[in-house]
């Protein structure tokens, strides 16, 4: 579930959020897609921990399904972009994270 400040360009402070879009391709979670602040990492591996916990947060309920993501978390990445590409690029770009290969 989106937090409405992170629907939201700016905050209730007037401090502009750096929120973008991550969606897991090619697994038994695809097409999970969360909202992540960009202020609150610093790297790509960062980025793909918050993934898994909000994954296992959401799916506590089904441990069977949890079983699945511990054999599939560690092949997790993003092609083609670095922590600085991601940052620079613009808020409505999706990036897709790939357990695939």
């Amino acid at each position: 579930m989106l937090l409405l400040n992170e629907l939201n360009i700016t905050n209730h402070n007037n401090k502009m959020v750096n929120n973008r879009t991550f969606c897991i391709s090619g697994s038994i979670f695809s097409r999970y897609k969360t909202v992540i602040n960009l202020d609150i990492v610093d790297s790509v591996e960062d980025i793909i921990n918050v993934i898994i916990k909000r994954i296992k947060d959401d799916m506590k309920n089904y441990p069977r399904i949890l079983l699945e993501l511990d054999r599939e978390e560690k092949k997790f990445h993003i092609h083609d972009y670095k922590f600085g590409d991601i940052l620079m690029s613009e808020p409505e770009q999706i990036f897709y994270v790939c357990s695939h290969c």
